[in-house]
Parts: structure tokens; C-alpha cells; sequence
């Protein structure tokens, strides 16, 4: 059996949960019977909490997302949110950085990283340190086609504002 070291959860309104497992650097993915792989297709027999109510979910959406996602080992993560779309943004420092950045997680796979070094720009003065390796993260769907995400920064007293615009190069 394996042990979870869980540092942050999400969920989604299906009722699934994202679980970040930082020790592991995974993105555990579970449905709405806290449920992953095979058994899931059955949810009136899920080993968690048979639901009799819920219908079984047919062979097309028995995808890879439901599967453990391995997150980009170089880098700490410390915090996750769930998007409208079922994809992940996670927070991630680590200590040979000044900066954080924001990762988007989609099926299982890295799709984009965003440096919280934008921020600098803003508050870097005549020869001032900025440093901005972030704490924790939300997800502000305000606009779904462009949500943002709040960072949180390590000292807990200021939140940056990140606004999510996917490019295609």
C-alpha cells in the first residue's frame, strides 16, 4: 500500500477531488465515489461509497485522467486548483529559485508554466530584492474563458493576481 503525504485538495463540482500528494510529486485524481481506475466504472459497488443512485460510466470516459498525474520532479509542489475545464494549476518553488511558478495540468500532462517573476516589475525598487516564491493558490473563475489565479505570497500578506491566457505557438 502506498502512504500519501497530502499537502492540498481541490474538488469540482461532478464531485471529484484533485489530491496533491507533494512527497510523490503526483496529482491523485478522484471521482465523485472517491474512486480511481476500474472500479469506478461501477459506482453503485465502489469500495469507498457505493452511491445506488449514480450510473455507470460508459467505456469512452474511462480516460487517463483519472489516473495518478506525475508532476515535474525539479520543482516542490505546494499547492493545486481545479479549473472549469477538470485541469490542475499548481504552485511550485523551489529554494534555488527567487521565484514560484504556476503550472496547468491538463489529462495528465504539464501543458504550461507561468514565472511568478511577472510580478517583479510591479515592486522591484532602486536595487531591491524581490523575492516571490508564493504559498498558496486559488483559482478566480470570474471569467471562464480567461480565469485568473490568486498566488499568495510566503509572508501571507499580499495575493497576485495572475490572469490564465493559453497561447498556441
Amino acid at each position: 500500500s502506498q502512504k500519501l503525504s497530502i499537502q492540498d485538495m481541490a474538488s469540482a463540482p461532478d464531485g471529484s477531488v484533485a489530491i496533491l500528494d507533494r512527497a510523490d510529486k503526483t496529482i491523485w485524481m478522484l471521482d465523485r465515489t472517491l474512486d480511481m481506475g476500474p472500479t469506478r466504472r461501477n459506482p453503485t459497488s465502489s469500495p469507498f461509497r457505493a452511491d445506488p443512485d449514480a450510473s455507470s460510466l460508459p467505456d469512452s470516459e474511462e480516460k487517463e485522467a483519472l489516473r495518478p498525474w506525475k508532476l515535474d520532479t525539479s520543482w516542490d509542489p505546494v499547492s493545486l486548483d481545479r479549473l472549469p475545464d477538470g485541469s490542475c494549476v499548481v504552485l511550485e518553488r523551489k529554494d534555488s529559485s527567487e521565484f514560484g511558478r504556476i503550472s496547468l495540468y491538463r489529462e495528465g500532462g504539464r501543458v504550461g508554466t507561468a514565472s511568478l517573476e511577472q510580478a517583479s516589475g510591479v515592486l522591484r525598487g532602486d536595487g531591491g530584492k524581490f523575492v516571490f516564491r508564493g504559498h498558496d493558490l486559488v483559482v478566480d473563475p470570474q471569467d471562464p474563458r480567461s480565469p485568473a489565479v490568486l498566488v499568495v505570497s510566503e509572508e501571507g500578506n499580499q495575493a497576485w493576481k495572475f490572469v490564465l491566457e493559453e497561447t498556441r505557438t
